[in-house]
């Protein structure tokens, strides 16, 4: 009898801080994944209670705010949210609707906007203890809207996506996807978006995989300088093609581009010599150097993205890959957010900083309850290494076959075209660069699907993208 009384006192003493424990994890750890849970139809309820709070951009304008207003001859109240810019600013303030769910800084941020956040401001317990009318927290964003929207608007309704960071800090200026949806109409037109063959509920910015064409020829230029392999006045020979292990490379229709330095290479965008330094600086340092560029890596927190690579997940890279890679061909694939990353760390010295979208949080009252600071991730290169690629990249701008382009602005651009082969249709449009070249303020990538040469299509996008940024900075 005493045995069993023993046991049944050692299963309480197991039982019960097991069940305290797991009773802690789900009001304590889970408690605000619980609460901006799509199912959880009892918050649901509670946020239609709360005005939700409000999206601002950089410079405080409003992106999506809530009213209440009054409808049917009930005088129903019911909370409807405004919106500015609805398609622009699609995949970053992302939709609102309770049959479909939540995207965007939208769902990133439910848990502050809808006021159903641990985090408490005086202004909450203020309105709790006069029950009063409560009302979410407000989003400040690192966008400026006028760039966003430039960016939208010079990509015409093409496929594509442009983005672009303060290179110093990583604050990103505009995240723009193209087509966008009209975010307003998810409720009404669900199916009809859904549908679209466009596919405007994608996001292109962040979880678009590309190859980088020539753009990703300042990886292999920067490596190639770092490891001392070559200066920007290193002489090479380009007959046109080399045969590497048995595979031809070849540069644009063959032709020879004869004796140049490594800056006339990058100028020209010579595949042969680009080629030939990735396999000299060897598959280990390459794949090395890819990392520090941050391919590979998750970069981005504040909205769903994918990572780059250099080769699938499934193969090998062999030398004939690495030599294609050199070059921005072969198994690489690159979000338009990487590829304006590695523009803004030349354009930062060498170091790459991580790119955010959310600054701050506050309440509606201004109490700030959460602020993103700046923070280095790797220094890629030195500050001697990018500043001799910078000076390479505005080569190829004021050399090659964007001068004309850029030529009417009143500041000095630094970049790299890319005219991406692909093998299900035309050939992918890129462009990437930062600006001014002395002290530089934005880097901007672009990428427009199918849409041919990289110099003729998405160089005019990043300009007016770059324009419209150093006017509002």
């Amino acid at each position: 009898m005493k045995r069993n009384i023993l046991r049944t006192a050692h299963l309480f003493f197991v039982l019960f801080p097991a069940i305290g424990v797991y009773l802690a994890y789900w009001q304590v750890f889970a408690s605000e994944d619980l609460m901006n849970h799509p199912r959880n139809r009892r918050v649901l309820l509670n946020e239609k209670r709360v005005l939700r709070g409000t999206i601002f951009d950089r410079n405080a304008e409003p992106l999506a705010r809530s009213e209440f207003e009054l409808s049917g001859q009930g005088g129903t109240r019911r909370q409807v949210r405004k919106l500015m810019a609805p398609a622009a600013m699609s995949h970053v303030t992302g939709y609102l609707s309770d049959r479909y769910g939540r995207t965007g800084i939208e769902s990133k941020l439910n848990s502050h906007l809808s006021g159903m956040t641990r985090l408490r401001s005086w202004d909450d317990l203020r309105d709790f203890l006069m029950a009063d009318q409560r009302r979410g927290h407000d989003v400040f964003l690192t966008i400026d809207a006028h760039v966003q929207e430039a960016a939208y608007s010079a990509l015409e309704g093409r496929r594509g996506a442009v983005v672009a960071l303060v290179p110093s800090t990583g604050e990103i200026l505009a995240l723009t996807s193209s087509p966008g949806y009209d975010v307003a109409r998810v409720d009404t037109a669900w199916e009809t978006i859904q549908e679209d063959p466009e596919e405007p509920l994608f996001n292109r910015a962040t979880s678009g995989l590309y190859p980088p064409g020539s753009t990703f020829k300042v990886v292999t230029a920067g490596d190639a300088l770092e490891e001392g392999i070559a200066e920007p006045k290193t002489s090479f020979r380009c007959n046109g093609h080399v045969n590497i292990e048995g595979y031809d490379v070849r540069c644009p229709d063959g032709k020879a581009h004869g004796r140049v330095d490594l800056t006339q290479a990058l100028v020209v965008s010579c595949n042969v010599v680009h080629a030939q330094l990735a396999v000299q600086i060897g598959k280990s340092r390459y794949t090395s150097y890819a990392r520090r560029w941050g391919l590979g890596e998750d970069l981005f927190g504040d909205l769903p993205s994918k990572a780059s690579s250099i080769v699938r997940s499934d193969s090998n890279l062999t030398t004939t890959v690495l030599a294609q890679t050199g070059f921005g061909q072969g198994e690489v694939s690159v979000t338009p957010l990487q590829m304006a990353v590695i523009a803004a760390t030349i354009a930062n010295g060498g170091l790459r900083m991580q790119p955010y979208i959310i600054d701050r949080v506050c309440s509606y009252g201004g109490e700030r309850l959460q602020q993103t600071t700046p923070k280095g991730e790797q220094q890629v290169i030195s500050p001697d290494t990018a500043g001799l690629l910078a000076g390479m990249m505005e080569a190829v701008v004021s050399r090659g076959s964007t001068r004309g382009t850029f030529s009417s602005l009143s500041f000095s651009v630094a970049g790299k075209t890319g005219t991406a082969q692909n093998p299900h249709g035309k050939a992918h449009a890129w462009f990437i660069g930062f600006a001014p070249v002395e002290s530089p303020q934005v880097a901007v990538a672009c990428v427009i699907e199918n849409a041919g040469a990289g110099s003729k299509e998405a160089a005019p996008v990043v300009r007016d993208v770059m324009a419209a940024a150093l006017a509002h900075l």
